[in-house]
């Protein structure tokens, strides 16, 4: 038996670790609510530079930012520029874009083959289309490369619920890759699309504890950072910090398209994403 005053001091230190943990994850939960990302993630991507082409979007996780005009954007070792309009549309110029338009209107979504990396905008598929009508459609484009269907649900739902955007028809390219997008990079929280379980979708059961203290801490977050030794890096870009050369045709052959003819890696997470694709696909109709 602990002496009385020992005990009630045994009792103020507990009850102070288990109030501060509580203010910890009430913190973590009300930066990840306000923000759309944990805590844990920002800090893990260090500083950015300002005026950043590619940003964070609380409502479908990231987006390009409205008016921009990047001339030196690079995929690979192609250099290009990279324009955006007042939605935040890959364009050919800068321009504001009206909400209503007399003009039959087609609306492009996709990721990275239709925002058309590695291109300047008129030499993008969605470029040529614009060119061939000759200014008789309205032609927007507002895919970013990492969407897949969760992000073309909810960005199309904000363009139409939230921006108050017209449009006549919407054209979704879907790309092999969604499919392991769907099933291990993106969940839905209460205020939209943000980062999902990092890791293979196997190994989610063995990483889950160190998920939900990185998702909804932020002193815990941190001290095991220190434990692990982890340092924030610093980035150009928010988004993507290596980029390499792809083809569709070598990207069938990685591990990113493998679940089209591999029967492990279809059971992996290829079951998985073609289900949840074709439930959001179902929410544009």
């Amino acid at each position: 038996m602990l002496p009385k005053i020992q005990y009630q001091w045994f009792t103020i230190i507990i009850g102070n670790l288990v109030l501060l943990v509580m203010l910890d994850i009430t913190a973590g939960l009300i930066y990840k609510k306000i923000n759309g990302n944990a805590w844990y993630y920002d800090w893990k991507e260090g500083p950015t530079e300002k005026n950043l082409l590619r940003i964070k979007s609380n409502m479908y996780h990231h987006d390009l930012a409205k008016n921009a005009n990047e001339k030196d954007s690079m995929w690979g070792d192609a250099i290009y520029t990279t324009k955006t309009n007042s939605l935040g549309f890959r364009d050919r110029i800068n321009r504001k874009i009206s909400l209503k338009t007399e003009k039959k209107r087609l609306v492009f979504i996709g990721d990275s083959n239709t925002e058309g990396l590695g291109l300047n905008y008129e030499e993008t598929f969605v470029g040529l289309i614009e060119n061939a009508l000759k200014g008789d459609h309205s032609v927007l484009n507002a895919a970013v490369s990492s969407y897949s269907p969760i992000i073309y649900w909810k960005k199309i739902e904000y363009l139409i619920t939230k921006v108050g955007l017209q449009f006549d028809e919407l054209i979704v390219y879907l790309d092999v890759s969604d499919i392991q997008d769907e099933a291990s990079k993106y969940k839905l929280n209460d205020t939209g699309v943000t980062s999902g379980f990092k890791g293979a979708v196997s190994e989610r059961k063995k990483i889950l504890q160190s998920e939900l203290i990185k998702e909804n801490t932020i002193l815990w977050a941190w001290l095991r950072s220190l434990r692990k030794k982890e340092k924030p890096t610093v980035s150009r870009k928010s988004i993507f910090s290596k980029k390499e050369t792809q083809t569709y045709e070598n990207s069938i052959n990685l591990h990113r398209g493998s679940w089209t003819f591999d029967e492990s890696i279809y059971n992996e997470y290829g079951k998985k994403g073609l289900k949840l694709s074709a439930i959001y696909m179902e929410k544009l109709l």
